[in-house]
């Protein structure tokens, strides 16, 4: 789990990753080792429902070609959208699989073309498996498939419908913008991944002018400090800053700072307290209906104090007059993946 978050995390480099890969494959190497007592320690926590659990015992599963203990983690594997994404990460994790629907999405895990299953995987009469095929159309530059994307930029599933739009704009059609940039003026799961692709496929300045839009409303917050992290303008470093006064959003402020600067918060010694009064996720009252875990969970608090005095100085260039920019450590470009 640790893994899976860090790859969406600007403070891990290439090297940072490839030591969790080792990690995990050395804690799988371990079970693997011991046998049928890795396996039975694994088969016991497939009760708990959750991803990292199916991850570790579908790896060990297929490893042991026992077609029982397949059958087993496939079924655990299939019971809630997570858990299929961590049966599909295991096989992304392998080599292949017999079972099409996980084949074709541990093939696009490793960047391997399957060819005419793909473009069959997209009438799946299943929208879970046929928005899996729609990103994976922009995913592997499918330019093919394109009028098959258009196609979906109306459907009433909002899953195919966003994923169609991803890829398409990945494919080049700037028709799809419209329709990703609907996802973030509405409270959709993807409001997020939208808002980092449409950003970062326009130009500066209409980004700046969609992301000033957005801010004229309060509960977008969340997402212009995103965006203006995705944007990589030092202009908005000030107005970071002051948000991390901001006991809400201030680590999603802080992220959208390191996203600019290339700081490590944490490395840097940038963090702060909590505010005494603040929560973080589920609350210990027991009539509070709010169970849901912290989002910004895995993100270091900023203090606003220590980034504005650590090693800061004024910009000469005569377009960020004011501005503050860091020089505590000399940052690498931000790359603007998409």
């Amino acid at each position: 789990m640790l893994r899976d978050a860090a790859v969406h995390e600007p403070h891990y480099s290439l090297k940072d990753l490839a030591h969790l890969d080792g990690r995990v494959e050395a804690h799988i190497d371990g079970l693997y080792i011991v046998g049928s007592g890795g396996w039975e320690i694994c088969r016991e926590t497939l009760a708990l429902e959750e991803p990292g659990e199916v991850f570790v015992a579908a790896v060990l599963a297929f490893e042991s070609e026992d077609g029982m203990r397949v059958d087993e983690v496939v079924q655990a594997g299939m019971k809630t959208a997570e858990t299929w994404r961590a049966l599909v990460s295991a096989m992304g994790w392998l080599s292949d699989s017999n079972f099409q629907h996980w084949a074709v999405a541990a093939n696009v895990i490793r960047r391997h073309d399957p060819g005419t299953a793909l473009a069959k995987m997209l009438e799946d009469s299943e929208p879970f498996y046929q928005a899996r095929a729609l990103r994976a159309a922009g995913e592997l530059k499918r330019h093919d498939l394109l009028p098959a994307l258009r196609q979906r930029f109306a459907v009433n599933d909002h899953g195919c419908r966003f994923w169609a739009a991803w890829s398409a704009l990945l494919l080049g059609d700037q028709s799809a913008l419209a329709v990703l940039k609907r996802f973030v003026q509405l409270d959709f799961a993807y409001r997020e991944q939208a808002l980092r692709l449409a950003l970062r496929v326009m130009d500066g300045e209409a980004a700046q002018f969609w992301l000033k839009e957005l801010a004229k409303q309060p509960e977008l917050l969340r997402d212009v400090l995103t965006g203006a992290g995705v944007i990589g303008d030092p202009v908005y470093i000030p107005a970071l800053i002051k948000q991390m006064e901001n006991a809400e959003v201030a680590r999603v402020a802080g992220e959208a700072f390191a996203m600019i600067t290339g700081v490590d918060l944490a490395y840097d010694d940038l963090e702060g307290e909590w505010p005494e009064s603040f929560e973080a996720g589920p609350s210990e009252n027991a009539d509070d209906d709010n169970v849901d875990m912290d989002t910004d969970e895995d993100l270091p608090r900023p203090e606003p104090v220590l980034v504005q005095n650590a090693g800061m100085k004024i910009g000469t260039d005569s377009r960020l007059e004011g501005v503050i920019l860091p020089v505590i450590r000399l940052p690498n470009p931000t790359v603007r993946q998409c």
